[in-house]
């Protein structure tokens, strides 16, 4: 394996000596002075020469596909918990409207109580979607023995 990397190398090196050659050929037949041309080639070369070490882990799509399927449970149950507290805003919303429109005086009521209540009724929302999120998240990684 060694003479294949070594052979190849010479192969190069030839390939290259070959290419500065016809250049500076070239150059005299044409007659343009100066070295930059060979001098860039050279460098680039050189640069492509070089092989950069790319350390990755023996473990690396492992754990890449942990992360992929952390953030994919993380918005499955983020979309869960919008899914019950939007129909929940909306019936809120409509009710509020619809009792605006018809009585005034309670919808006065309501919007008093809940500005008497308003700090409790949304802590009580923020727990039962914390609750649900966490219900959510417990089933995700029950593991399923009967499911084909």
């Amino acid at each position: 394996m060694k003479k294949i990397g070594a052979m190849e190398k010479d192969r190069e090196k030839f390939i290259q000596e070959e290419i500065l050659k016809t250049i500076k050929d070239h150059k005299q037949k044409v007659g343009i002075p100066g070295d930059e041309d060979e001098a860039a080639y050279r460098l680039v070369f050189e640069a492509l020469s070089e092989k950069d070490e790319l350390n990755i882990p023996g473990d690396f799509a492992e754990m890449v596909t942990k992360k992929v399927i952390r953030k994919k449970k993380i918005s499955l149950a983020v979309h869960s918990a919008l899914m019950y507290a939007m129909p929940i805003a909306l019936l809120l919303i409509a009710s509020f409207s619809s009792l605006y429109f018809l009585s005034k005086e309670t919808f006065d009521q309501m919007l008093r109580f809940t500005q008497f209540y308003g700090n409790y009724l949304a802590f009580a929302a923020v727990i039962i979607l914390i609750i649900q999120l966490a219900d959510h998240w417990l089933l995700s990684n029950k593991p399923r023995y009967f499911t084909e």
